[in-house]
């Protein structure tokens, strides 16, 4: 039977397109989440390598007011020495020394020719075309000089640097500080200490480096070069001057490193180039996105679960007890008034369509089994049988509207109201016939929805909306194929669109729009406005459910709605 496997295709149906949504959405969900955390990851390390920039620029301020201050010190010992030469004609170097302080003497040939650091005797500056300009100036000027943090040229180390040179301009007297007096002095605030982090807070920092321009780490000492890709990031940074980001990437996973330059200018002309290194990855992300992965599959099978168990419940209360009835119409339709429709469920409202077509078919049975029955007899019976359709269509729209606590009577007034204008158009009998059959069972699909649905209090949800507008379509599938309801059924299809296309289930416009569906579109929505419904605290009068319709243009025909004003003024106005 059509109607039969309609129901079956349509469930089937349903559930294999809620599975491939399902798989779609997990999919999707896994792509978004890890797009939108690596994104969130970047961001993250941006702010990030921004607060070091910064942070080792309010470094460079504190170091830069140390060096005000350990200037004095330096210059205090470059003018001793000095003076014990220009008395005693010698150079002492070991009677000013201190632990921090390094002392040289640079002759006027540019070599160090005495120094308390005695890896740094025999520098020649004469190698270095820079630096050699810088010496001869400050021979030539004798003026005490003091150059910004610098790096030596031996050691590689980061120290301060002052100049003094002679009266007889035979020798620069040099002093320097390590820069491990100011870091001891600063503490957290060192520029060793920007290598350190909250672990916890940045669990995807894998390391922060900080190396010199000959990719030397300060703070183990070692060189880099042997890894040429660090290395050549390192010469690139120095080359561009700015910010530079390197990612490796291998499948999912994938591994960043920021490079951070800052340049301390010293007064000679001179600089520091540092370079800071932050190295992340995205590990944690994929570790949390396959936890993310699980999660969804498990609630999506948890869900396909509760789908086949709906399925198993609706074949047993609803489907299984269709098809007996519908098998049983099949079989009197051939002829064989013996089938009997035994349903035994709990499913009340198809029960009440069962018993009455076992009272139909029997009574029916009785009359063709009288063998003496008169002409009269045999129209009165067909009278009586049609009448029975009708008890039978009311006892199903009395079912229906018990479903809808609020609706009570509901189906006999729509179906009045629809007679009444069509009584006003001179609608011939036949096609009243189906459109009172229609306007009685206009809601029968509401037999597929839940209860907790089609009675819940306030406004539905979107999903909830969505479900009660399939009850034309379903009511029209039960209908179509029985004999005597087939134009009912295309009439209650279309009771719920709008002249503007905005309606369900098809969204059609006016053209489209059968007659007596707009009839019947009329008759329900009035007796919807002017009855106690769930959903809204107060009923209108009827005078307001005119003004209304009148006032939806785009959903009624004003032609019938007008028709319907005059034809219920006439019926009720001296009641």
């Amino acid at each position: 039977m059509k109607i039969k496997s309609t129901i079956k295709n349509i469930f089937y149906h349903t559930i294999i397109f809620i599975i491939i949504v399902l798989f779609f959405f997990i999919l999707f969900s896994y792509i978004s989440f890890k797009k939108i955390e690596n994104e969130r990851l970047d961001k993250r390390m941006s702010n990030f390598s921004n607060n070091l920039s910064e942070k080792l620029e309010m470094i460079n301020k504190i170091y830069f007011l140390l060096e005000e201050k350990s200037d004095i010190l330096l210059k205090t010992k470059l003018e001793k020495i000095n003076k014990n030469y220009e008395i005693y004609g010698k150079i002492e170097l070991e009677k000013f020394k201190e632990d921090f302080i390094d002392l040289y003497v640079i002759d006027n040939n540019y070599k160090v020719i005495k120094s308390t650091n005695k890896s740094n005797i025999g520098l020649d500056f004469n190698k270095y075309k820079y630096f050699r300009k810088n010496l001869e100036k400050i021979l030539n000027n004798q003026k005490y000089v003091s150059d910004r943090i610098n790096q030596s040229l031996k050691g590689k180390k980061i120290l301060k640097y002052a100049y003094l040179p002679s009266n007889d301009k035979k020798y620069i007297f040099e002093a320097s500080i390590d820069m491990d007096y100011y870091n001891k002095i600063l503490d957290k605030n060192s520029i060793y200490k920007l290598t350190n982090y909250n672990k916890e807070l940045f669990p995807e920092i894998k390391e922060i480096n900080l190396y010199n321009k000959f990719g030397v780490n300060y703070i183990t000492k070692e060189s880099i070069k042997k890894d040429k890709i660090k290395y050549e990031n390192i010469k690139k940074t120095f080359e561009i001057g700015k910010l530079y980001r390197y990612e490796i990437k291998n499948n999912n996973f994938r591994e960043v490193y920021i490079y951070i330059p800052y340049i301390i200018k010293g007064k000679l002309g001179t600089s520091l180039n540092i370079i800071l290194e932050l190295k992340y990855d995205n590990e944690l992300i994929n570790k949390k996105s396959i936890l993310l992965l699980l999660k969804n599959i498990f609630i999506a099978m948890l869900f396909i679960f509760i789908l086949l168990f709906i399925n198993y419940k609706y074949k047993k209360s609803i489907l299984y007890p269709m098809e007996k009835l519908l098998e049983a119409i099949e079989q009197i339709k051939i002829g064989d008034l013996n089938t009997k429709i035994d349903i035994k469920n709990n499913n009340n409202e198809i029960k009440v369509i069962a018993d009455a077509i076992n009272e139909m078919v029997y009574k029916l049975k009785t009359v063709i089994n009288e063998k003496e029955i008169s002409n009269s007899l045999i129209e009165a019976t067909l009278e009586k049988s049609e009448k029975g359709y009708l008890e039978t269509v009311k006892a199903l729209a009395t079912a229906i509207d018990a479903k809808d606590s609020y609706t009570g009577g509901h189906c006999e007034r729509v179906m009045e109201y629809s007679l009444m204008i069509a009584d006003k158009l001179k609608i011939p009998d036949k096609f009243k016939k189906d459109l009172k059959f229609a306007a009685i069972l206009h809601d029968i699909g509401k037999i597929g929805i839940k209860d907790n649905v089609l009675n819940k209090p306030g406004r539905f949800t979107d999903d909830e909306y969505n479900e009660i507008k399939k009850h034309p379509q379903i009511g029209y599938d039960i209908l179509k194929d029985i004999e005597f309801l087939k134009n009912s059924a295309t009439i209650l299809l279309y009771h719920h669109e709008k002249l503007d296309g905005t309606g369900y289930p098809k969204g059609i416009s006016s053209k489209e729009i059968p007659l007596l569906s707009k009839i019947l579109m009329i008759a329900d929505s009035f007796d919807a406005m002017t009855s106690k419904r769930v959903y809204r605290k107060k009923n209108m009068l009827p005078e307001e459910a005119f003004e209304e319709m009148k006032r939806c243009k785009n959903q009624f025909e004003q032609k019938l709605v007008e028709v319907f004003i005059e034809a219920y003024i006439e019926k009720y106005s001296n009641k």
